[in-house]
């Protein structure tokens, strides 16, 4: 959550400094490809080291940093050179963000083994501690210059720090056996990044390149809105990460009834945060644009148009919640080439569906096109990890969307009164408020059905109070000694 406050936070200074213009359209254009090849190599190595770490083999730690460095830096000089010969309109800006796709590539490598090694703290808090490093040096620098070259290193740098701190709180002597050939550990990077590459990050680069032919600052405003959109997606991030080492496990013991049990969990309570999530967002969008962004630079009618954005890009959540937890699902339970499928029908239903949309709506036709090939691919994802762990369709529909359908209905009954009841705001306190008691409202709403249905998502939440009830008891923890 830390980390998406201080990413919508980011979000918001772009804004206000540059507001939906030809300059923050670089900034978001320029980014987008570092961004997308670091986090796809991150989530590679990541996935593919963690379970080497785990089985007690840290003496793989150093040549995976090695080969890793090799891999970010080749692709690094690479993108640079790439650059150097289309030479784009403020080139500098380009090239300083090229460094991205080795940091995140080494900090895939750093993280896999904190993880391992049970320091989930600092794993954790890497992402946030660097956009909070760059939120903080954006803001001071962004008032007292509007250079984007200035800016962008800042970014750069943050990322540099955070590599340096991993790398040093990684230091200490390795344990194992040696482990196997680290050219035989980096093939499945390869694999890995290949199957996650084509959908996801590489979706948002066909957008901002077919956004490059609409009016200046389509590429802002759908970044705006994007930002606001896939925050709630954290948490079926959260729930796929922390299911992956249980299920990789679990798998490979040929535990098939708990792998089975893990990924309906998990798929059941992702796709309930996520359609609660898209009701919230389009109810109060106007409110958190108002709040967030509309500010300095960005135009009223830029607001207007985000917040338009903004509805029409929720509707991506509950795929996109689906896709998440039944990739991790697939990597755990190794059926990689379905996620290549998978990568590959979304990229060709956007692509598609994308090219006559923006046509016709513009921003708002890429934002529907977006929908459309988050929806398909999750969908297409709920079938083949249905296949793969041999559940049944009439149960899978039940248990994944039938069973929390009373709850969503609920909170977007009671979030819709409420919010209707309050107005319009037209002051910051004012939405302020409006937030607070749409949420409040479907809350409660959807905290009493799951009470009176005792949900499971009821009673995980109980036997989570319960057990944080009794760690606080003085007997319990007497007796613990």
């Amino acid at each position: 959550m830390l980390e998406r406050l201080l990413a919508v936070g980011l979000t918001a200074v772009i804004a206000a400094v540059y507001g939906a213009s030809a300059a923050s359209d670089t900034y978001f254009l320029a980014l987008v490809v570092p961004l997308s090849v670091g986090v796809i190599l991150a989530e590679a190595t990541y996935t593919t080291l963690l379970p080497r770490f785990t089985a007690a083999d840290s003496t793989l730690l150093p040549p995976a940093v090695r080969v890793s460095a090799v891999l970010g830096g080749t692709l690094t000089i690479g993108y640079a050179g790439v650059v150097l010969a289309v030479w784009p309109t403020r080139v500098g800006v380009w090239l300083i963000f090229a460094p991205m796709i080795l940091t995140f590539t080494v900090t895939g490598v750093y993280s896999a083994a904190l993880v391992a090694s049970g320091r989930y703290v600092l794993a954790t808090l890497r992402v946030p501690a660097a956009t909070a490093l760059t939120l903080f040096l954006v803001a001071t620098l962004g008032h007292a210059t509007h250079s984007l070259v200035l800016l962008s290193s800042a970014i750069t740098a943050s990322q540099l720090a955070v590599v340096v701190v991993l790398a040093a709180a990684n230091r200490g002597p390795r344990r194992g056996h040696g482990g196997p050939d680290i050219r035989d550990v980096f093939r499945g990077v390869a694999t890995v990044a290949a199957a996650g590459a084509v959908y996801g990050p590489v979706a948002v680069v066909a957008e901002r390149a077919l956004a490059t032919t609409l009016p200046a600052g389509s590429i802002s405003l759908l970044a705006f809105a994007r930002g606001f959109a896939l925050t709630p997606l954290l948490l079926p991030n959260a729930i796929a990460n922390g299911i992956f080492p249980s299920t990789s496990e679990r798998f490979g013991a040929a535990d098939d009834i708990r792998v089975r049990s893990l990924v309906t969990t998990a798929m059941r309570l992702s796709v309930t945060a996520a359609a609660i999530s898209t009701i919230f967002l389009v109810i109060t969008r106007r409110d958190l644009v108002r709040i967030a962004i509309e500010h300095g630079a960005l135009s009223a009618h830029d607001a207007t148009q985000t917040a338009r954005l903004l509805a029409v890009m929720s509707g991506v959540l509950v795929g996109h919640a689906t896709l998440i937890v039944a990739v991790r699902a697939l990597f755990a339970i190794e059926r990689r080439r379905p996620v290549a499928i998978i990568s590959a029908v979304g990229i060709l239903v956007y692509v598609a569906a994308a090219v006559p949309l923006a046509s016709y709506e513009h921003a708002v036709g890429l934002a529907t096109a977006y929908v459309i090939s988050g929806t398909v691919g999750g969908l297409t994802a709920a079938a083949f990890v249905a296949r793969a762990l041999s559940l049944k369709p009439a149960a899978t529909v039940v248990d994944w969307l039938v069973r929390p359908l009373p709850m969503v209905v609920a909170f977007g009954s009671a979030s819709i009164s409420v919010h209707m009841a309050l107005g319009a705001a037209k002051t910051i306190p004012g939405a302020l408020a409006a937030l607070a008691g749409t949420f409040i409202a479907g809350a409660c709403a959807f905290a009493a059905i799951s009470a009176v249905l005792r949900t499971e998502e009821y009673l995980l939440l109980r036997g989570w109070w319960r057990r944080r009830r009794e760690g606080k008891d003085p007997r319990n923890r007497a007796r613990g000694r």
